[in-house]
């Protein structure tokens, strides 16, 4: 009889370098995931451009790949983004235009076991 394993994660939090395209997780896993992304920008007075992609870790990066892109957040704003799903070998890259953009990223992983 099969069952499935669910374990809840914190898969990441970073706040990269401005400009810099960042690696803020890499699913190991032997299941898939189903995660959510929270996007603050730290700043008191600039707006803050943000991206995020996800993309399998052996394929080059490229356009299709994000799920936000230069998305402004207000002064001390924040967005979420809910229930995405991820695969084995997928990595979250993460962007702030001016460095104030601070990423967390949560979920939990399903693990079908025999």
């Amino acid at each position: 009889m099969a069952w499935q394993e669910i374990q809840p994660h914190l898969y990441g939090g970073i706040q990269p370098l401005s400009g810099q395209l960042t690696v803020a997780s890499f699913i190991a896993a032997r299941g898939n995931t189903l995660a959510s992304a929270f996007v603050a920008n730290s700043s008191n007075t600039e707006w803050e451009k943000v991206r995020l992609a996800i993309k399998p870790y052996y394929e080059p990066m490229d356009d299709r790949f994000y799920i936000l892109y230069d998305t402004p957040v207000a002064p001390q704003g924040m967005l979420q983004l809910a229930y995405f799903g991820l695969g084995v070998d997928d990595e979250i890259l993460v962007y702030g235009e001016n460095g104030y953009a601070v990423f967390n990223v949560t979920g939990t992983t399903i693990i079908n076991r025999a």
